[in-house]
């Protein structure tokens, strides 16, 4: 699985925005309830499940690799615009990654016992990132800057795109239905996206004979040696 000498990442992205997902997506969540606003309702609510937009982050906060760059040309999907990944910022970089375990479970702690601090229950419904806002009421506890103090500074890339012409009117409920950029209904959108993604990005890339000679490292021959394969530690027999 050479996914990365064949810039397999740009094909799965460009996937993620093809009419196959959004039908998935509309298939799978179309009778779903809603946790939450059952719960506050106090009956079932079911949501509309139109996927209308796509957002990811990349890796790292250089340019990343795998999102840059992605398009499909409006040719290839029959629709009158080109789908593109667009680059929208950078994230504010909060987090406990850069926090030892031991501070983190202290901090947790010292949250769950402070009298006059927020109950996090960890539970569904409550807000995002549990973990994060008990670290944050247990460094507010101690009267230390929080803000401060969780701001790791590995920031990353925001990329975004919108899969309908309405987006904002839409998700504010201003416009009954989403005016999809795409024609949902296509059925061979994969196979169309596969032949632009050689077209675009494989077609070049197998001329290089470094990439080649990478390519030639993955195998299924036992010793399987590919590259989705992790590798486990050696452990002798008992």
């Amino acid at each position: 699985a050479p996914y990365r000498d064949v810039i397999g990442g740009k094909l799965i992205a460009m996937l993620a925005m093809s009419p196959t997902v959004i039908r998935a997506y509309n298939q799978k969540y179309k009778r779903y309830e809603s946790e939450i606003a059952s719960s506050i309702a106090g009956r079932p609510i079911v949501r509309p499940s139109k996927l209308v937009y796509i957002g990811t982050t990349s890796l790292y906060g250089t340019t990343s690799s795998q999102y840059n760059r992605v398009r499909i040309p409006g040719s290839v999907l029959d629709s009158q615009t080109d789908l593109r990944l667009e680059r929208l910022g950078k994230s504010r970089s909060f987090g406990t990654s850069h926090l030892s375990a031991g501070s983190v479970a202290s901090l947790v702690r010292l949250a769950e016992q402070a009298n006059n601090g927020a109950k996090v229950n960890s539970i569904f419904g409550e807000g995002v990132n549990p973990k994060l806002r008990k670290v944050r009421a247990g460094l507010d506890a101690l009267a230390w800057p929080s803000e401060a103090l969780l701001q790791h500074g590995r920031q990353r890339i925001i990329y975004g795109v919108a899969l309908v012409n309405n987006l904002r009117e839409y998700l504010l409920g201003m416009d009954p239905e989403p005016q999809y950029r795409l024609q949902v209904d296509l059925t061979n959108d994969v196979e169309r996206i596969s032949a632009w993604w050689v077209q675009r990005w494989l077609v070049g890339r197998i001329q290089s004979q470094k990439a080649l000679s990478r390519i030639e490292l993955n195998t299924l021959d036992r010793p399987v040696t590919h590259g989705a394969r992790v590798q486990m530690p050696f452990e002798p027999d008992p």
